[in-house]
């Protein structure tokens, strides 16, 4: 049976740098004859599972959007915000298309997705960093700094 919900965030987490198709069999998510990989199905339950948590843990996905909301937020709402990172579909769909528009080998349509994923990767860091900075304005130690 495939993970779902908490499970399949936490394989996640841990296997953060791992394909998508991977991450898709490391989760169960293979085809009924064992031949195929599930990535449909398991980019669905994670987009599922994502949501469900966030609901969760912010109530409503507006109050992220702008730093007068991040001062009402939670401390642990606030990490929640903080460690987020693009779904690992897109992420590495977003790392490809840097690596070939280096090479000049995008197409036009390409070229818009990547367009589309660096402003999704751009406001995902500018949460991040105001998550953060709120984090760091109560006094409360950020993982990984000194100072």
């Amino acid at each position: 049976m495939p993970l779902r919900g908490k499970e399949l965030l936490k394989l996640v987490r841990r296997h953060r740098r791992m394909a998508p198709r991977e991450l898709a069999r490391l989760a169960g998510y293979i085809g009924a004859d064992a031949t195929g990989v599930l990535v449909a199905d398991f980019n669905r339950a994670y987009h599922n599972a994502r949501r469900n948590f966030r609901q969760k843990i912010v109530s409503s996905g507006r109050a992220a959007r702008n730093l007068r909301s991040v001062e009402k937020l939670s401390i642990k709402q606030l990490f929640v915000l903080a460690t987020s990172h693009l779904p690992p579909v897109q992420d590495a769909r977003f790392h490809e298309l840097l690596d070939r528009h280096q090479e000049n080998s995008l197409t036009r349509q390409e070229k818009q997705q990547l367009k589309y994923l660096m402003a999704k990767y751009t406001r995902c860091t500018v949460r991040k960093s105001e998550a953060m900075a709120e984090l760091s304005r109560r006094g409360v130690p950020l993982p990984g700094f000194s100072g």
